[in-house]
């Protein structure tokens, strides 16, 4: 039976690479949280309107956990910037 009961636990996720473009960034990171195992994740950032006043990041996280299972979640957000 899986467990999905929140640990509580954070952690901290180190950037391992940014690709810069016109107008999509790519940025990833990776890192352990708590003591689950490793995470990665990987989010594109574009500008989603003519002033790119608001911005979409839009990424997948992936955790491997100490016993090998492999989780994925999609993952998207949306940011506005003050007028």
């Amino acid at each position: 039976m899986l467990d999905l009961t929140p640990t509580g636990e954070t952690g901290k996720l180190t950037i391992t690479s940014v690709t810069t473009g016109c107008p999509p960034s790519t940025n990833h990171f990776e890192g352990s949280v708590g003591g689950d195992g490793l995470a990665t994740c990987s989010g594109t950032l574009a500008g989603n309107d003519a002033n790119k006043a608001r911005v979409v990041v839009q990424g997948v996280n992936r955790e491997v956990g100490h016993d090998g299972d492999l989780f994925e979640t999609p993952a998207s957000s949306v940011f506005y910037s003050p007028a």
